[in-house]
């Protein structure tokens, strides 16, 4: 059985079948009740062909109604079917929407953190290259202030010792040779004037020297030879000491 998806065709069609039904009804009734010549005071009774006749076209007026009823019924399921569908798939795209946008959002975070720290990040690079800085100018200040005192100390202890003294500087034999020995008399020259006896501070005699190295012993013998040690041990050389001298202006 095919059946009919349009409502208003199939309500056509029950209506057409009543139609016809009560048609034959009605010429039907006319027939049962229209008089004969002959039978005026006889009662009518139809036949059993009429009867059929009557009986199967309200069976097929039946069946029509049941069938219109079907059919309106099936249209309802399948638009009923096609309306959740419909809201499912709406349903879907508006998740979908949602995923994209909150997909979105997450990006456009994470890409404002990873701004933030990478300026927070120059940020701390630029103020620690700042603070070396100032660091390194505050040390070269105070090295060049150490440099400048020695040699201060040095011109007014060159200035007032006694001549005993100097000659006494002048003869002390030094263990350094060669470059080196040139490199030793320079640095002595720089810190001292050539001076035993110069001071400054806790500074001690020719190379200048802390008192704590020479364990009370000023001599020019004692001097010469803890000035080798210390070089020796720190630098390996005295031409080597007086390279960091030109650099930094001390040993």
């Amino acid at each position: 059985m095919t059946f009919f998806h349009n409502k208003g065709l199939a309500t056509k069609i029950l209506f057409g079948f009543t139609i016809a039904g009560a048609m034959i009804m009605s010429n039907l009734s006319s027939v049962i009740a229209a008089p004969t010549a002959q039978a005026e005071t006889h009662a009518y009774y139809p036949t059993t062909e009429t009867v059929a006749k009557v009986t199967a076209v309200n069976k097929m007026v039946q069946e029509q109604e049941t069938l219109a009823t079907a059919q309106e019924r099936h249209a309802q399921q399948t638009a009923n079917t096609a309306e959740q569908l419909a809201n499912q798939k709406q349903q879907e795209e508006i998740a979908k929407k949602k995923a994209e946008q909150a997909k979105k959002v997450a990006a456009a975070k994470k890409a404002a953190t990873e701004k933030l720290a990478a300026e927070k990040a120059e940020q701390a690079k630029v103020e620690a290259q700042k603070i070396a800085k100032q660091k390194a100018e505050q040390q070269a200040k105070e090295n060049a202030a150490k440099a400048a005192a020695q040699k201060a100390t040095v011109k007014t202890t060159a200035a007032t010792q006694p001549t005993k003294t100097t000659t006494t500087n002048n003869t002390t034999a030094s263990t350094a040779t060669g470059s080196d020995a040139s490199a030793k008399a320079t640095i002595a020259s720089r810190e001292s004037g050539g001076s035993y006896t110069a001071r400054n501070g806790q500074y001690v005699g020719k190379y200048q020297l802390s008192a704590s190295y020479l364990n009370g012993d000023y001599s020019p013998a004692n001097q010469e030879r803890v000035a080798n040690s210390y070089v020796t041990s720190r630098y390996g050389s005295w031409s080597n000491a007086l390279a960091h001298w030109n650099a930094n202006g001390w040993y």
